[in-house]
C-alpha cells in the first residue's frame, strides 16, 4: 500500500449466476478486501461480516474478483434458506417485529427492486430464479421472525402467570 493515507482497498466484484455474469440488479458492487493491519474493526455477523475503517482512507482497485456465489438453483435456495434463518435470528435479537406487510410486501418489493428498478432484466430472463430467490429469502425471514415473535409473547405470558 504505497499511499500512506490509504489503509484499505475496495475491489469490484463480478458476480455470476449459473456461470453467466451479472451486471445489474444489485450485483455491481465493491467490497473491502485488502486491509492494512490494525486499521479496521471487524463487525461480526451471522450472515456477512463487515469492516469499519478506524483510520485512513479507502482506495479503489480496478481488477474484478470473480464471485461464483450462485452456482446452481438448488445451491442458491439452500444458501438463501440458511441466510433467512440467520437474519430472522438477528432481527429477533434486536426485538424487531414481523407483520403481514413485511411477510407479503417486502418480498414483492425485493423482486421489483432487483429485477425492475435496478435493471436486472438487462442481464436476461435467466436471472429471474435468482431474484425470486431473494424474494423468497425475504419472505422466509419474516415468516420465521413472526414465529419467533409469537414464541417470545408466549414466553412473556408464561413468566407473568
Amino acid at each position: 500500500m504505497t499511499n500512506h493515507n490509504i489503509t484499505a482497498y475496495e475491489i469490484p466484484f463480478q458476480s455470476y449466476f449459473l456461470g453467466r455474469p451479472l451486471r445489474y440488479g444489485g450485483e455491481d458492487y465493491y467490497q473491502i478486501r485488502l486491509i492494512k493491519k490494525d486499521s479496521v474493526d471487524i463487525l461480526l455477523s451471522l450472515v456477512h461480516n463487515r469492516f469499519r475503517i478506524k483510520k485512513g482512507k479507502i482506495g479503489k482497485l480496478k481488477g474484478n474478483i470473480h464471485h461464483y456465489s450462485y452456482r446452481s438453483i438448488g445451491q442458491v435456495y439452500r444458501k438463501f434458506t440458511d441466510y433467512a434463518f440467520k437474519t430472522a435470528q438477528i432481527k429477533a435479537e434486536i426485538s424487531e417485529r414481523s407483520s403481514l406487510k413485511k411477510i407479503f410486501l417486502y418480498p414483492l418489493h425485493m423482486f421489483w427492486s432487483r429485477f425492475i428498478k435496478d435493471k436486472g432484466y438487462k442481464d436476461g430472463l435467466f436471472r429471474i430464479p435468482l431474484d425470486l430467490g431473494f424474494a423468497y429469502m425475504e419472505w422466509l425471514t419474516y415468516c420465521l421472525l413472526a414465529i419467533s415473535n409469537v414464541k417470545t409473547q408466549i414466553s412473556n405470558l408464561n413468566r407473568k402467570s
